[in-house]
């Protein structure tokens, strides 16, 4: 994928995450550089990231893509919800797991990463 269609996707990132309370929106805390690099990390990504961004492209033009309003937006998230289910959970999936690994949302939710912490243990 091409970074012109990560950021294309991008766009999509706070309506699937918004801001709330104290915690970050997607795009405050996921870079174009993180999902280059989880696609480069695995493949199965790729393919319906790929298809989402073919849709989204497919209804919006290349001079309006930095005009796009956010009921427009998810309206198409909505449409590709119902249509393309598999892809766009595959790209909603894509977006907890870099969302989720970020130290700085480990924070907000007092997540403890570490295994083997004693209150990490299961009984």
């Amino acid at each position: 994928m091409s970074e012109l269609d990560i950021e294309l996707l991008s766009k999509f990132f706070d309506l699937i995450i918004p801001q709330s309370g104290n915690m970050p929106s997607a795009s405050e805390v996921i870079t174009i550089e993180d999902v280059e690099k989880l696609l480069s990390g695995t493949h199965k990504y790729i393919e319906p990231l790929s298809k989402i961004t073919d849709f989204a492209r497919s209804k919006i033009s290349v001079e309006a893509e930095n005009e796009l309003k956010d009921n427009y937006m998810t309206e198409m998230l909505l449409v590709m919800e119902s249509t393309m289910a598999s892809d766009f959970s595959m790209f909603v999936e894509l977006i907890y797991l870099i969302y989720y690994s970020k130290g700085q949302v480990h924070e907000k939710i007092n997540w403890d990463t570490d295994e083997w912490a004693i209150k990490n243990r299961m009984p």
